[in-house]
């Protein structure tokens, strides 16, 4: 399984050192531990793994990770109705598009969703998985094999992090590294699991997980456009998800004022759970 020995000395988005380490343990029963950030109340994990012992994950042990626990799923009939809703979403909202860069784009389903709408329209790839990238590629699609660090130094009109950014350690890396890759006028698409929601439904620990190093509620991932450049032009629940998503262009969002507090639900999540176990601490 991956390594968790990269010390995170300060939050990821803000900078902050101060922070409360709020668990222990991840919903696999992995010994992980997650700290709360007191500025922009991000959830991350710390430790974390090596850009290398991410890759070698997502290209191995992590879709048997979550079928082990969640079940066998039809990923691809998944990614198909969500990415036929964003599709409609998007063409909504911006029209056609003629280029798109798919950043953890898995099998390309949900890029192929974009490009019905969108005829003729050229579409890049980049994923860590190498069966699910083949299948993008098969599909005609222009492949990059890993993540962020392999984006390639061009630009486009429309650049998707579809269910993506919790599983990047270095969250406001990878919106700057997407500011400088979309057109002047072009738009990204960034969704983020909502923490608070999968905690009040599924249970504190079971919110936390190894393979997402980085835990947003909406005030935290409005903290981290305040920082990145990126402003929303629109937002958007997909249907059947627990997640948030936002449609950005460049631009400077004033940094907000407000101080979220995520502590109070934490304790709430806490003792609810210390209740179904079998001994107290």
């Amino acid at each position: 399984m991956v390594r968790l020995d990269q010390r995170v000395a300060k939050c990821p988005i803000c900078g902050s050192g101060y922070g409360t380490r709020i668990a222990h343990k991840d919903r696999y029963g992995f010994d992980a531990t997650f700290t709360l950030c007191h500025r922009c109340s991000l959830i991350y994990l710390d430790p974390v793994a090596s850009e290398e012992e991410y890759a070698k994950f997502y290209d191995g042990d992590y879709r048997k990770l979550t079928v082990d626990y969640r079940g066998q799923q039809d990923i691809e009939k998944n990614q198909c109705r969500y990415g036929a809703a964003l599709a409609q979403f998007i063409g909504h909202t911006i029209g056609r598009v003629k280029s798109v860069l798919d950043i953890g784009g898995s099998t390309g389903l949900v890029a192929k969703q974009i490009e019905i709408l969108n005829p003729g329209v050229d579409i890049t790839v980049v994923e860590y998985n190498s069966k699910e990238l083949a299948k993008a590629r098969a599909m005609g699609f222009r492949t990059i094999q890993g993540g962020i660090a392999e984006i390639p130094d061009e630009h486009f009109d429309l650049v998707l992090l579809c269910r993506s950014i919790d599983h990047v350690a270095k969250p406001l890396h990878a919106m700057t590294a997407i500011w400088r890759t979309i057109n002047d006028d072009g738009y990204a698409y960034v969704d983020h699991c909502d923490w608070r929601l999968v905690a009040q439904a599924e249970g504190f620990t079971k919110a936390l997980h190894i393979d997402h190093p980085s835990n947003f509620t909406r005030e935290s991932f409005n903290r981290l456009l305040s920082y990145s450049g990126l402003f929303p032009v629109a937002e958007y629940v997909p249907p059947m998800s627990s997640c948030y998503g936002y449609l950005l262009q460049r631009g400077v969002l004033k940094h907000s004022h407000y101080q979220p507090d995520l502590l109070a639900d934490i304790r709430s999540f806490q003792a609810e759970e210390r209740k179904c176990q079998k001994s107290a601490y």
